[in-house]
């Protein structure tokens, strides 16, 4: 009886020896060297010791992309694939991404000023004329006091991704006029993209990066990889003559722009673009939104030119045409003047603009209304009417505007 005793205790013995071994393996194989793959049931998912849970780890890498990159660079966390976009194009060694390239956050906050808001006069809204000065309606224009020179810098932790440096043809303000000048392109997130075009000079750290000769006209400038933090100076830009203003451009590819008809738009600066400062904190938001004109009691951000639907106001195309091809109309008004640009095939475009008293404002006329505009400094008056809702009628020529609406006239949609 004894001896059947000591053998069943032995066992039981081996029983929990050999269960101990089993999952004391299990539990030290889920360890990794440094103790962070590793998760206590109902603990939150983290980046080992970095960080844990989404909010805080997108954040923390916007800070300290590098650490991070370490970190998930061949790591299966799941927390990782969350945060950053591996390369889409597979690598020459062996088919698999083996870089990271971005952090996904498609709403950033800037929580410092992009410059001396002290110096500035205006704003303008975003989201101009894109068939006269195609780029444009991605950028706010920003008016510098003049003979002020004013900083600018980075508005959030964020990598420069290429720098131009070309000549600036100025010469329709002044004969000869021709000023070098910097666009700083800058990657926040995988989704969000911004620029600084106009600018003067670079601060001293970035100038051996950038090309140390300025171009004519477009070019491709240096791609490069360069880290910088929220509060940074960038360079600097001035209030002298030209133009006095610099331009702040912003594209956030997580949110495609609301066009009335989106299969005419193709280009990144047409679907993509947005406000710049939506994006700061309350307290500074505030700040620039009070740089804009007021226009009938509203300071908007934009867009400048609206697609107003069931009304003139906007873009308007003829058969397959789109914002780069074919026949392309767009009309917007602001208080001080009606504008238009028609292209009717690969003529240069031309901005008419009216700025008679008593004009009226495209979003106004509506359905079986019409109106004549005339610019009387190049002698041309177009005429347009609502036909339908998503027709319109239009009569172009020089001289002064007809007594009435045309019978002949060309029709357009959006």
């Amino acid at each position: 009886m004894i001896e059947n005793k000591i053998i069943i205790g032995v066992a039981l013995v081996a029983i929990v020896l050999v269960a101990g071994m089993f999952f004391g393996r299990n539990f030290i194989s889920n360890i990794g060297d440094d103790g962070s793959d590793f998760l206590d049931v109902g603990s939150e998912i983290s980046l080992g010791n970095l960080c844990s849970g989404e909010e805080e780890c997108i954040s923390f890498c916007l800070s300290n992309i590098g650490q991070c990159q370490s970190y998930c660079l061949g790591n299966g966390n799941e927390l990782c694939s969350v945060i950053f976009h591996p390369e889409d194009d597979e690598q020459s060694t062996g088919g698999q991404s083996n870089e990271v390239n971005c952090v996904s956050n498609p709403n950033p906050v800037f929580t410092h000023a992009f410059t001396d808001i002290a110096k500035l006069t205006e704003v303008s809204q975003y989201g101009n004329n894109a068939l006269y000065n195609p780029g444009s309606q991605a950028r706010s224009y920003v008016s510098v006091k003049e003979g002020e020179s004013t900083p600018v810098y980075a508005p959030i932790n964020m990598t420069i991704t290429r720098i131009y440096y070309s000549d600036k043809n100025y010469s329709f303000l002044e004969p000869g006029f021709i000023r070098p000048e910097y666009r700083i392109n800058f990657e926040i997130s995988c989704e969000v993209e911004m620029a600084y075009d106009h600018i003067v000079s670079l601060a001293d750290k970035f100038k051996e990066f950038a090309p140390q000769v300025s171009s004519p006209g477009r070019n491709e400038g240096v791609e490069v990889s360069i880290l910088v933090k929220a509060g940074e100076i960038i360079g600097y830009t001035s209030g002298s003559f030209p133009g006095r203003a610099f331009d702040f451009i912003m594209l956030n590819k997580a949110k495609l722009h609301p066009h009335l008809n989106r299969a005419r738009w193709v280009t990144d600066n047409s679907l993509y673009k947005d406000c710049p400062y939506d994006y700061f904190t309350d307290e500074l938001k505030q700040q620039y939104y009070n740089l804009f004109v007021e226009e009938q009691g509203v300071r908007s951000c934009g867009p400048r030119v609206k697609e107003v639907q069931n009304t003139v106001a906007g873009y308007w195309f003829q058969g397959e045409a789109t914002e780069s091809n074919g026949p392309r109309f767009v009309i917007y008004g602001s208080k001080h003047f009606v504008e238009w640009t028609l292209i009717k095939s690969s003529e240069s475009p031309v901005a008419y603009r009216t700025q008679d008293a008593g004009f009226v404002l495209p979003e106004k006329i509506t359905q079986g209304k019409s109106t004549c505009y005339y610019d009387g400094n190049r002698n041309v008056y177009l005429y347009v009417k609502m036909i339908s809702n998503d027709k319109m009628g239009l009569v172009t020529g020089n001289g002064n505007c007809p007594s009435g609406f045309p019978a002949q006239h060309e029709t357009w949609v959006r």
